[in-house]
């Protein structure tokens, strides 16, 4: 954290290799920074909109991530080195998508809806074809499946699963889709 009136940190990352952190900074604006070991820090990225849960990807080259503004929420890439920001997909959600990526950078895994008034579900965004595909299914008078995180392996996503108000269950699925497991 910064002294006063630094703002706000939020949704940290950590490369893969863990030289950098990637994470939100909130004060007058949404930014995105990178911090280096040395203590080094770099503006990645500045907006109005929301900038939340930075990725980076497997090689260090890229950073995925959420842009939230009211009524609509994707998620872009931008090279680490700056340049033009690419969407990769939209999400339907009113919630802030969870973001979370495989470690051999193929896909991105995220909480979405399939429509405003559906549960949340674990979606994989396979970069690429930017196919976006259902992973989870919640049964339909649930408030869904969030909170997640992909296996070292990557074979498994781990979630938790809300089926009432204030009760949160943590399940695992294959990260291809099927039957959940319920662990608690």
């Amino acid at each position: 954290r910064g002294g006063a009136g630094a703002g706000h940190d939020d949704t940290p990352d950590i490369s893969h290799d863990g030289t950098r952190l990637i994470f939100t900074n909130v004060r007058n604006s949404w930014q995105l920074k990178i911090r280096a070991p040395e203590g080094e820090e770099r503006q990645l990225l500045e907006r109005s909109t929301e900038l939340l849960f930075p990725v980076f990807s497997p090689d260090g080259e890229r950073i995925a991530f959420v842009r939230s503004s009211p009524g609509a929420h994707g998620i872009y890439a931008v090279p680490l080195l700056g340049g033009a920001e690419r969407k990769l997909a939209d999400c339907v959600s009113g919630d802030i998508p969870d973001l979370v990526g495989s470690a051999d950078g193929r896909y991105l895994f995220f909480a979405d809806r399939e429509a405003p008034d559906r549960p949340s579900a674990v979606f994989r965004l396979d970069l690429e074809t930017l196919e976006k595909r259902r992973v989870t299914r919640p049964p339909e008078a649930a408030f869904g499946d969030r909170d997640l995180t992909v296996s070292p392996d990557g074979r498994r996503v781990a979630f938790a699963r809300a089926e009432i108000s204030g009760v949160e269950d943590l399940y695992v699925a294959a990260a291809e889709g099927g039957a959940p497991r319920r662990l608690t």
